[in-house]
């Protein structure tokens, strides 16, 4: 019912983020700070465990990066996304990129998959994006 407790997890950080909306705690300054005043030690103790990350992009990004950064974060995914729907029905190179960003749309939810450095989910996905926007030699003739 919990997700393997995830859902404390999303809670304890919904609670921090009201207290820095604007402006986040910064990229993935949360989770290595060992204070016991930081927000990492009220997590863990609403939590009851000690999470390395808040097992979902889009709260992770807001925690991080604040509103601004979750909005560009936003629009990037949502960019991609359309340019990914619209290269199925042009080319039949996108039958790649679709499920995989369906999949990685439904992972986002559960795992904190976006914007993590070393992450090849992360590689794959900034890769497609660059791709669906290039475009192809036979439309520049």
């Amino acid at each position: 019912a919990t997700l393997t407790g995830r859902t404390e997890v999303w809670t304890a950080a919904m609670r921090q983020i009201e207290l820095r909306p604007w402006t986040g705690y910064g990229y993935a300054a949360v989770w290595d700070d060992e204070d016991r005043w930081a927000p990492l030690a009220k997590i863990v103790k609403e939590a009851h465990w000690r999470p390395h990350h808040s097992h979902n992009s889009w709260i992770e990004q807001w925690l991080g990066l604040g509103v601004f950064g979750l909005a560009a974060w936003g629009f990037y995914f949502l960019q991609t996304m359309l340019m990914a729907v619209v290269a199925a029905f042009r080319t039949p190179g996108a039958y790649l990129a679709l499920p995989y960003l369906v999949i990685y749309a439904l992972t986002s939810l559960t795992e904190s998959v976006a914007v993590t450095y070393n992450d090849f989910r992360w590689v794959i996905f900034v890769a497609l994006s660059i791709k669906l926007c290039w475009p192809d030699r036979d439309v520049r003739t």
